[in-house]
């Protein structure tokens, strides 16, 4: 196997470490600290370097609001280790009176003709299940996920 495929590979495999052990952390905790939660999953990780930026003291009260949204999160990185080819991935969260927003995005080599997979599918069809959406702008440039969850079914 090529070396960037193997090392891929070892990243995914890391964070769905990290992953699992910040999904235990979601289903013990009343209030889950997602600000900490994302931190964990961006962490560690050197190419692309990661930036992430959250806005307005992300606090998400119900745990399965909390669970997608990182969930989404470590989606995207994935994709981001596995196909970019990027030197830097941004991943901004904003926190809203009605929900959060979400933005990740990548210098890397675009995604021109993206199909999308089980991971990518399976996060579409959670968001939408919670009154969210997902969508994808790949380019030439870099490539671009904005995700959007409110926080109550009524707020969509």
């Amino acid at each position: 196997m090529p070396e960037p495929a193997e090392r891929a590979q070892g990243l995914a495999r890391d964070l769905l470490r990290e992953l699992r052990g910040v999904v235990t952390t979601l289903r013990e905790d009343e209030r889950p600290e997602l600000d900490q939660a994302l931190q964990a999953l961006t962490s560690g990780i050197e190419r692309p370097r990661t930036h992430l930026n959250t806005v307005g003291g992300l606090q998400i009260e119900d745990p399965v609001r909390a669970h997608a949204l990182v969930r989404c999160v470590q989606e995207l990185v994935t994709n981001a280790l596995k196909h970019a080819r990027a030197e830097n991935l941004w991943v901004d969260v904003v926190a809203t009176t009605e929900g959060v927003a979400l933005k990740v995005r990548d210098d890397g080599c675009g995604g021109l003709g993206l199909r999308e997979g089980h991971g990518l599918t399976g996060v579409r069809e959670r968001l939408a299940e919670l009154g969210g959406w997902l969508a994808l702008t790949p380019g030439s440039g870099g490539f671009q996920a904005s995700v959007w969850l409110p926080y109550s079914d009524a707020a969509s």
